[in-house]
């Protein structure tokens, strides 16, 4: 590990180690936990973390489609890598693997009644990124609970033909 890259992961566990110690003392001194050092020490682990595991994960791979939306208020995006489809709405990120993609193909519209947003539909085991209406993408996977989702893409026609090329 080198400090330079993972400064934040540094950062979170001597953050923990430090206020662990803190506690520690703490208790030795007054013989009760104050669980507010806990919970921030919690905090600052969990910040520090994601930080540096976002810095890890952007250095990974570059996504061959990339659309992002605000619709909503809140920031969605839908992005195709060589090994997966990944698909986000605030706060909610979903991952399919290419190798459990079954089928993929355009529908016309959602349904009215579904809604906008993240939405989804138990009796057909159907997950729902609904930011439009319109022309979507259903993608039919192999196994996992959520046997078919539907993404609301700008571009429906460029999402499948690049999903085609690569499973080819």
């Amino acid at each position: 590990m080198k400090l330079k890259e993972n400064w934040c992961t540094s950062f979170a566990l001597v953050f923990l180690i430090g206020l662990v110690v803190w506690v520690v003392l703490d208790y030795l001194h007054t013989g009760k936990i104050d669980f507010r050092f806990v919970l921030i020490g919690i905090l600052g682990f969990s910040v520090g973390w994601s930080i540096a595991n976002k810095k890890k994960k952007k250095s990974e791979q570059k996504p061959l489609y990339k659309e992002r939306s605000h619709r909503l208020l809140f920031p969605t995006y839908f992005k195709i890598y060589e090994n997966k489809i990944e698909a986000y709405f605030w706060p909610f990120k979903y991952e399919i693997p290419l190798s459990d993609v079954k089928d993929i193909e355009i529908i016309e519209k959602i349904p009215w009644y579904i809604g906008w947003g993240l939405r989804i539909h138990p009796w057909k085991r159907r997950l729902y990124f609904a930011i439009h209406h319109g022309k979507s993408v259903k993608i039919e996977k192999e196994n996992g609970f959520w046997r078919e989702i539907v993404l609301s893409v700008k571009n429906p026609e460029k999402f499948v033909s690049t999903l085609e090329r690569l499973r080819k």
